[in-house]
């Protein structure tokens, strides 16, 4: 499994002063910044049932973040076949063609959750869902609050729209490129 934040932005604006800071300064040293993408948790499985459960564990929750220099290999390395990297790149792909049109919700600090049943070897099948939504703001919720401040709000929203969303998928499908992954040895 591998949850995977997008995005260049992690917070709302109705937050405390001190989480925008924490959220800004994280964005700033880690991969969110440079790439929209941050690995939560991932834990990559043995190729060898001799071996350990996990080949490799990654992920700020789990004490190993993986670096800009690192993250493409620890994508790769998790998907593991060619058959997950299509499917992750034509989830990604509808992804982006969705975020491209829409403009309905803006959303900050979301995930993308990959999961397959490492007990079936190279033929288990990639399953993706969008999860942790729980900054996702409606253009409309903020339009019909009454004020000032929610007209400014809402248009501050669409003026963002999902700029550091985008930034994320875009960087995804470029990591997902059959000529990142094709003869780079980030197989398992």
């Amino acid at each position: 499994m591998l949850d995977l934040k997008i995005g260049t932005r992690h917070y709302s604006d109705d937050a405390p002063p001190k989480k925008i800071a924490k959220e800004q300064r994280k964005a700033a040293t880690t991969t969110i910044g440079t790439h929209g993408l941050r690995i939560v948790g991932c834990r990559i499985p043995a190729a060898d049932p001799a071996e350990p459960r996990w080949a490799e564990v990654w992920g700020y929750k789990l004490g190993n973040d993986a670096d800009a220099s690192e993250l493409p290999a620890v994508l790769l390395r998790f998907l593991g076949t060619a058959e997950r990297v299509a499917t992750a790149r034509g989830f990604a792909e509808e992804l982006r063609a969705v975020f491209a049109t829409q403009q309905e919700y803006v959303f900050y600090g979301s995930s993308l959750l990959l999961a397959y049943d490492a007990a079936l070897g190279d033929d288990a099948p990639l399953r993706i869902k969008m999860i942790d939504f729980g900054h996702v703001h409606g253009f409309a919720q903020a339009d019909s609050t009454e004020g000032e401040a929610a007209a400014a709000l809402a248009e501050q929203y669409r003026g963002l729209g999902n700029d550091g969303y985008m930034h994320g998928l875009v960087t995804l499908l470029e990591i997902l490129q059959p000529d990142v992954w094709r003869g780079n040895g980030v197989w398992r």
